[in-house]
């Protein structure tokens, strides 16, 4: 029986609907979860108000007010992280080009050639006799000279024209750690989260923080439910 207020178990005597139905939630299954824990860790807790509404109406209010907030909490929670991965990095490049060649190759010659020739016939009418060394007195002489020249050239030329085309991707990624491994597993647990209990917290100032010391603060036990009588909830 509660000395100052309702508690939490003879509120819900009177009625489940104390304001937990309609706040915002990440995921609905998790709704009876929480509940359950509210109304277990509040149970034998008096309400901070003065009537059964007024309560309905605080928890309703706070929990619509805080849970945008812790919703976005438990999808953090949610995701998968390695605790020793502190750094990824990924490039990728790409190539793309083309290319063109010219080859010209020219060529030019020139010959020139010459022949020269002499010849000489020398007839005599006295074969008996030597004839001068120089042979110029046989009966007859006959000297023939000749010069051939010929000249030539040659011009030529050549091109080669070549085209080409290049593309290309490239990636590479690397990951891993750097530090202590024991640092890196201390500030993973300090990631850890009771974000059900956060939310407990936050409905605190929802009872009452005075605790029964065992004195009669009321007259009588059926005080409330004299309160009922005069339309107080």
């Amino acid at each position: 029986m509660g000395t100052f207020t309702l508690t939490l178990k003879e509120v819900l005597s009177y009625t489940p609907d104390i304001g937990l139905d309609s706040y915002p939630i990440f995921d609905e299954s998790h709704r009876n979860v929480l509940n359950n824990k509210i109304v277990d860790h509040f149970l034998n807790r008096e309400i901070g108000q003065e009537t059964i509404d007024i309560f309905r109406h605080a928890v309703r209010r706070k929990m619509n007010e805080i849970m945008p907030l812790y919703n976005q909490m438990y999808r953090s929670e949610a995701l998968i992280l390695d605790p020793f991965l502190t750094f990824r990095s990924t490039s990728e490049s790409a190539t793309n080009g083309e290319s063109e060649s010219r080859a010209t190759e020219q060529s030019v010659g020139t010959t020139k050639s010459a022949t020269d020739s002499t010849a000489r016939a020398v007839g005599s009418d006295t074969p008996q006799v030597q004839l001068s060394g120089n042979e110029d007195y046989a009966t007859q002489i006959q000297d023939t000279v000749s010069r051939a020249t010929a000249d030539g050239s040659s011009d030529g030329s050549s091109t080669q024209d070549s085209t080409g085309s290049q593309s290309g991707t490239m990636s590479s990624s690397s990951e891993g750690f750097t530090g202590s491994v024991s640092a890196l597993v201390q500030e993973y647990r300090a990631t850890f989260l009771n974000i059900d209990m956060q939310i407990i917290d936050e409905l605190e100032p929802l009872f009452m923080q005075i605790w029964d010391n065992g004195d009669s603060y009321t007259p009588g036990h059926d005080f409330f439910p004299l309160m009922r009588g005069f339309g107080l909830w």
